[in-house]
């Protein structure tokens, strides 16, 4: 059965580099979900196999657990995988804590504690997540503050003893650990130095060392005797030793030197009432951490600008040539005249997924590639393949949207 004719799509949730996520209900019970849509062409351009998609799939469908991410349904068609997952109404760990107006210590170990759990759980049944990050971690109920959840297993995968040791250099580069430049393997380890970024990040607003420099040099930072450096909110908030004793092994760059997810539980900040009550987070979070992601989406805007504007220029000069005995692509009609052919409602993410080859509706791949700006960019495939009036929707549909998309 096609996805749409079960679901009904809402707007953007977020997006990553293989799609987008998208709100949705279920057109017969009316439950509310997440729907994550995972572009084939995408993967198929990033080296990603189906057997990775399919292995994400079948992980989620084996854990069950409060603090986990549960899996409701999947989908497949000719362009997507589509994974549909409970919805996180809470929204990510960080947005929800700028709501807070006060967030100390013992709060931040409410958030780790939950965290723990879930990594012990996922680490019992021999599954590494592998990019823990605060994007990754949902509230479930927005009025609910111990309703975290771990979300995102598009990098998780199985260890076991035959096979102890995984490589490549998955996960968000911030929050990865060192052994990953190494290519001597890693285990299970990795995430607990994300669940130490994490802990860094809730305490001081800061990441202990950013990973934009290159490789060479974050390994010199990391290795450094007096790595993580703490840098207290001001001299009225100090920080607990014990806060710092449990990000400083956390962040051991020695692997086998991390405790487990278990032991950490009871490290006397997290079991022991060590964590300070009195001082408030929230202002240096707010200065430090949310200042970043701030510039983020003021470049990701700058990004979609730049975008818009190849895509004007393209429909000027397509517009006023002739496709004659053109191989047009094949694409789905709208239902009535109103409806536009892209009348999916836009955000910055869900144009992303547009030109990747996902509306969350279309069945036909072929449009993945007349719209990629990989093909746009070539003259000749262009003059044969795109459709003017296509194009012309496009431009338009994205420029009607421009409130949705920021810019």
């Amino acid at each position: 059965m096609d996805v749409t004719q079960v679901y009904k799509f809402g707007k953007t949730l977020g997006s990553g580099s293989f799609g987008s996520v998208v709100y949705g209900v279920n057109r017969f019970t009316r439950e509310r979900v997440a729907i994550k849509i995972i572009s084939k062409v995408m993967c198929h351009r990033k080296g990603i196999k189906i057997h990775d998609i399919l292995r994400e799939i079948k992980l989620l469908s084996k854990v069950h657990h409060e603090n986990v991410i549960g899996l409701v349904d999947w989908y497949e068609d000719d362009g997507c995988f589509y994974i549909i997952t409970k919805l996180a109404k809470g929204g990510e760990l960080f947005d929800r804590i700028m709501e807070e107006s006060f967030f100390s210590e013992q709060d931040a170990v409410k958030v780790i504690t939950k965290l723990l759990h879930a990594v012990i759980y996922l680490h019992d049944h021999g599954i590494v997540h592998r990019d823990i990050k605060p994007e990754n971690i949902l509230y479930m109920n927005p009025y609910d503050n111990d309703s975290i959840v771990l979300c995102d297993f598009g990098l998780a995968t199985y260890i076991s003893p035959n096979r102890p040791k995984l490589f490549g250099t998955p996960g968000t580069p911030t929050y990865r650990a060192p052994e990953l430049f190494l290519n001597n393997g890693h285990d299970n380890k990795v995430d607990i130095w994300g669940i130490g970024i994490i802990a860094y990040i809730l305490i001081t607003g800061r990441v202990p060392v950013s990973q934009d420099s290159n490789v060479k040099r974050f390994l010199e930072l990391v290795n450094h005797p007096a790595f993580p450096t703490f840098v207290e909110p001001d001299e009225t908030s100090p920080l607990s030793a014990s806060s710092k004793d449990f990000v400083r092994i956390c962040l051991n760059t020695i692997p086998e030197k991390r405790p487990t997810a278990r032991e950490l539980l009871n490290h006397p900040w997290i079991s022991g009432h060590t964590a300070y009550n009195t001082y408030n987070l929230i202002p240096n979070i707010r200065a430090n951490f949310n200042a970043k992601k701030a510039l983020q989406l003021a470049i990701r805007k700058v990004i979609m600008e730049n975008n818009l504007k190849k895509l004007k220029a393209l429909n000027e000069e397509v517009a006023s040539a002739t496709i004659v005995n053109a191989n047009i692509l094949s694409v789905p009609v709208p239902r009535n005249s109103n409806e536009s052919l892209f009348s999916y409602k836009s955000s910055n993410s869900s144009f992303e997924s547009l030109l990747s080859g996902c509306d969350g509706r279309s069945r036909s791949s072929s449009v993945v590639s007349m719209l990629s700006m990989e093909d746009l960019d070539e003259k000749q495939r262009r003059k044969s393949s795109l459709s003017v009036h296509i194009l012309q929707d496009l431009v338009k549909t994205v420029t009607e949207n421009s409130d949705e998309l920021g810019i």
